[in-house]
């Protein structure tokens, strides 16, 4: 008896390998025509069978007995071509016939099971458990509940009948039903979030959901914020802060603190404590952490601040550089600083400037240094309704992505030093709105540390080019902004969410052949990339200790005679023929004593 109550033992095994097999958890697959779903009610009609699809959250139900499926789940049974519905399967279901109904292959199922009577008295009722038993077995049972819900999966078509047949009579099994994804709700608990039209336009909620939250970016981003400082003690700034606070480059100290208003806003949009109960919420989650570098005393500086605030972010470990400024001159000493800090894996978001005007026509500086890999340049769109801001400066080839800088006549609101404001919050200064493309490019970049920290914490490699490839390939294209930003790139928090979760788990790997041995000096090492979708066409760049190597361009990269000269860090990065990146993995040769190894 003992033996037979170990799962999967005995003569109870033998009999599950003849019956339903189930495996582990898959997404569920469409039902019905693309786009609809089984009607709840099941008139006879043919009209009322298949209902438009609904939010997520309102899908309606097939059940019979224990068994309580999603419409959209289910299929029938082909008689004609697969991808129509026969009038004949319609009407079966209208009428309550129910045996052309599939269970595709690859549907997830919660099963709760009554731990109990799976225990007891086996040799009675063992013929009669066979669901129970299976569902047992796909994960550990938890201790003190009596009750547990088991996942799986189809491993085959199944038809409806036959599993709500074998559910019913299993004695032990209390309900059958899809599995759903269930999700944290991410809107802000700060009191002020739902005056934030800026964030609304990006999706920032949405955004969340899909991945840009505390869970899943655990890896620490820097986010320079070259401005007029940061009022570090900001209730809403100051668990956001940088260990190293920052430095001032002006003045007579080096003390970062804002005694204007402008860096303490832009650093808010981008980082503002989220879901903290005070204030408001920034682009960034709390693993953003804000660089302050003080380069302005007022409104106007001048220039070598500037290039060493960018020089300082580069060499102190910044990921995200923020640049709310602009100036009308070329500056090579600038240009040279943005090309080291790209170079350095920085990411830099320019403001386009305020002069509503084409950038061909008023050539706007860092602006025009967006055709450094990795320097994006962000336009203003009015957060009520995504038109282009009329102050905010455009080229159909400069300015990369447009985000919110303007909010109607009441401005965009952020935090201000407590001493400008009593609050330590404002969205109108002596009765004019604030707002500027300075206030767009700090929601831009804190965007881009969303995308950096979630790769990040992914162990994937991150590369400046990679985040700007990124951003602008999950852009909304509107084509009334197509003169304004290239491809008329408007930013969605919730699409570039999406966008980089799916590319981070594409299924990209660096494997090595021969793998876990030490190998003789001036051996033969192969790298290959492997995909989850091998026959995507994709374009190969491999890199060594950050240098392009030009001729390493196709899915292998192969090393003869292996030497001290070839150790160091490699990865590659590939692109998709739809222009999507797909990030690396570190992969790290060495010498060692006997050879070498990884």
């Amino acid at each position: 008896m003992t033996e037979q109550r170990n799962r999967g033992s005995g003569p109870i095994r033998s009999r599950l390998k003849d019956s339903l097999i189930l495996g582990a958890l898959l997404p569920l697959v469409t039902a019905c025509n693309p786009g609809f779903l089984i009607d709840e009610e099941f008139s006879t009609s043919l009209s009322s069978f298949c209902a438009p699809l609904k939010p997520h959250g309102h899908e309606q139900l097939v059940s019979q007995g224990k068994v309580s499926l999603l419409g959209e789940g289910l299929k029938f049974q082909p008689e004609q071509e697969e991808s129509l519905v026969s009038l004949k399967s319609a009407s079966q279901v209208a009428e309550g016939d129910f045996t052309s109904l599939m269970i595709p292959e690859g549907t997830s199922l919660v099963g709760t099971v009554d731990l109990n009577c799976l225990e007891g008295g086996l040799e009675e009722q063992g013929p009669n458990m066979i669901l129970s038993l299976k569902l047992a077995e796909t994960s550990e049972r938890i201790p003190g509940i009596q009750q547990q819900a088991f996942t799986l999966t189809t491993a085959q078509d199944i038809p409806y009948l036959e599993l709500v047949t074998q559910a019913n009579e299993d004695l032990c099994l209390i309900s059958l039903s899809s599995d759903v994804e269930a999700f944290l709700q991410m809107t802000p608990n700060d009191p002020r979030f739902a005056e934030q039209t800026d964030m609304r336009n990006i999706e920032l909620v949405r955004g969340r959901e899909l991945g840009f939250n505390d869970q899943e970016i655990t890896s620490e981003v820097i986010l320079a914020v070259i401005d007029t400082g940061v009022d570090y003690n900001h209730p809403d700034l100051r668990e956001q802060m940088w260990s190293g606070r920052g430095r001032s480059f002006v003045g007579d100290n080096t003390d970062p603190m804002d005694n204007h208003f402008h860096g303490t806003h832009v650093a808010g949009l981008a980082a503002a404590a989220s879901n903290n109960g005070v204030g408001i919420s920034g682009v960034g989650t709390r693993q953003v952490k804000i660089m302050a570098l003080k380069v302005f005393e007022g409104a106007s500086g001048s220039l070598a601040p500037i290039v060493n605030a960018v020089n300082f972010a580069t060499d102190q470990g910044a990921h995200v550089i923020n640049m709310s400024l602009g100036t009308g001159a070329p500056s090579p000493a600038l240009r040279d600083a943005l090309i080291r800090a790209t170079d350095n894996g920085v990411v830099v978001f320019v403001a386009a400037g305020n002069d509503g005007q084409s950038l061909a026509q008023r050539p706007t500086y860092p602006a025009l240094y967006s055709d450094i890999p990795g320097v994006i340049t962000v336009g203003s769109i009015n957060a009520q309704n995504s038109e282009i801001s009329g102050f905010s400066n455009f080229s159909p080839t400069a300015v990369q992505i447009l985000a919110p800088g303007s909010n109607g006549a009441q401005g965009v609101l952020s935090t201000v030093p407590t001493s400008f404001n009593a609050t330590g919050y404002a969205s109108r200064i002596n009765n004019n709105p604030i707002q500027g493309t300075s206030m767009a490019a700090p929601i831009a970049a804190g965007a881009g540390a969303l995308v950096v920290g979630y790769l990040r914490s992914k162990g994937h490699i991150v590369t400046p080019a990679l985040v700007e490839s990124m951003i602008k390939d999950a852009a909304i294209k509107d084509a009334q902004l197509s003169s304004r930003a290239q491809d008329g790139n408007r930013l969605s928090l919730a699409r570039l969410a999406e966008f980089v979760t799916q590319n981070a788990n594409a299924g990209l790997r660096i494997v090595q052949q021969p793998r876990d041995q030490i190998l003789p000096l001036n051996g033969n090492i192969r790298l290959e990339v492997l995909m989850s979708e091998p026959n995507a066409q994709l374009n190969y760049q491999w890199f060594k200790n950050g240098e392009r190597l030009a001729e390493a361009t196709s899915a292998t990269l192969e090393v003869v005679g292996f030497d001290s000269e070839d150790a160091g860090e490699y990865w590659v990065e590939v692109r998709s023929s739809n222009s999507r990146w797909l990030p690396g993995n570190k992969f790290r040769l060495e010498l060692t004593p006997d050879g070498f190894g990884c």
